[in-house]
């Protein structure tokens, strides 16, 4: 009982440690929320540039995020090359301490868009890489709830944001988010080990053998090591390339589904609904405090996700994925609708109360499974020889999608209004529930080598 105990407390001290590394990248995610008000703001005194920002500033300094991430997985490629996904995951969170610093000092709208410009680099490089490493150090039966991990952190990591983002100056709150990357560091870069399929594949097989015990906090882990060196010995018979992404029927449709589920992340407007929270909060009046709705909204997403860690390897990927979909299109329409009615001189005040409630069903929803769910399959779905490449690709096809839902978004609200907007979202909710219903494959409790047999049906 004793060594079961302990098993399961390094496994979770393992994906923790690695999981603070989201924590922020989720404040990344949420940093233009308390400060963008700052930057439009007249006042010099709270302005950290002094003057308000244009429009294509405010674009860009939202955008340039999502611009970063496209670099993220080429990188993620390259690093994985030459390193263990253990070092490559350290290298990648060096662009977020670079882009906090720089955060510290300037005060050139400029400067702050190149920091968020890194803050896009290390997010990119990083979740091209954790899921896969998460999926490689978990065992089949908690794989999932393992692979949540990081989108629990990526919510705390934003609702600290809200929480103390409108309370400090630039200067402080750069500081602050400096703090949990030293911790990430010490507790993730000396403690953790090696992913045991990373070393096999380097023919350190008894480095792969020590990591196994640590990671399962037992002796007996050699009929394990047996299956993953068949397994590596299987990949390595492959040389495998880019172009089997495309050439091979199992490749394609496990890259058609995981891309496509990125896309419809995207256009879920999360990203974008995320970084101009305040703003739609001021526009839709004052039933709750602007600056408040934010920390509500973290609160109720860092507490869906943590449930649905624990539904996520009972329910499954398929059916959580529809729930999420089914109640984030309901929760746009409502918002699309409330919108329409505001903006053509209707009385709302008896629905003041519709913004906020719809937000945190949205935000639910999404955090339930969407926001994570897609990355887990990415890191699922794939053989050995490809996950690097097809992990990279995928992102990218997320971070294309997220750069350009970010950057048009204030743009959309400018010449088709809130409600069209909202509605334009909505609709490929719709989309996607129907794709889920008939493409998605459930991987649940499956061995990597079962996804791929089910892949190839």
């Amino acid at each position: 009982m004793c060594r079961k105990a302990n098993c399961n407390c390094f496994i979770f001290f393992a994906t923790i440690s690695v999981s603070l590394s989201a924590f922020t990248t989720g404040g990344a995610f949420g940093w233009t929320s308390p400060y963008l008000s700052r930057f439009n703001s007249t006042d010099s005194t709270i302005n950290p540039i002094g003057r308000p920002i244009t429009i294509d500033e405010s674009a860009w300094l939202v955008s340039a995020m999502s611009l970063g991430l496209n670099f993220g997985p080429f990188l993620s490629i390259l690093s994985q090359k030459v390193f263990t996904k253990k070092q490559a995951i350290l290298i990648s969170m060096l662009p977020m301490v670079l882009a906090h610093s720089i955060c510290i000092f300037t005060n050139k709208a400029l400067l702050f868009i190149l920091a968020r410009l890194f803050m896009g680099i290390a997010t990119g490089w990083l979740w091209a890489i954790f899921s896969i490493y998460i999926a490689e150090i978990a065992e089949d039966k908690n794989r999932g709830l393992l692979g949540c991990f990081p989108g629990i952190t990526s919510n705390i990591g934003t609702l600290m944001v809200y929480l103390v983002g409108p309370y400090l100056s630039m200067s402080m709150f750069s500081v602050f988010n400096l703090i949990p990357m030293v911790i990430f560091y010490i507790c993730f870069g000396i403690f953790v080990p090696d992913s045991p399929y990373d070393l096999v594949i380097k023919n350190r097989s008894d480095d792969a053998l020590n990591s196994l015990k640590k990671l399962r906090r037992r002796e007996n882990v050699k009929s394990e090591l047996e299956t993953i060196e068949t397994y590596i010995k299987s990949v390595n018979k492959e040389k495998a390339s880019y172009k089997d992404l495309f050439q091979k029927r199992v490749c394609r449709r496990g890259l058609t589904i995981c891309i496509s589920l990125m896309i419809f992340q995207q256009f879920s407007g999360n990203n974008a609904i995320s970084s101009y929270a305040e703003a739609i909060f001021q526009s839709a009046g004052d039933f709750i405090s602007s600056s408040l709705s934010p920390v509500l909204l973290g609160i109720v997403g860092t507490l869906s996700i943590s449930l649905s860690s624990f539904l996520v390897d009972k329910m499954g990927r398929k059916p959580l994925l529809i729930v999420s979909f089914v109640v984030i299109g309901f929760s746009l329409f409502s918002l699309g609708i409330y919108f329409h009615l505001l903006n053509n001189g209707f009385n709302v005040s008896y629905i003041a109360w519709l913004p906020i409630v719809s937000l945190m069903f949205f935000v639910a929803a999404f955090n339930f499974s969407l926001g994570m769910v897609p990355w887990i399959i990415t890191g699922e779905y794939f053989h050995s020889s490809l996950k690097a490449q097809a992990s990279s690709l995928v992102s990218w096809g997320n971070f294309v999608t997220s750069f350009f839902v970010t950057l048009v978004f204030p743009y959309m609200i400018v010449f088709f209004g809130m409600s069209w907007t909202f509605y334009f979202f909505g609709i490929f909710m719709v989309l996607a529930t129907i794709f889920c219903c008939i493409m998605l494959l459930e991987s649940k409790e499956k061995s990597f080598q079962e996804i791929q047999d089910l892949l190839n049906k």
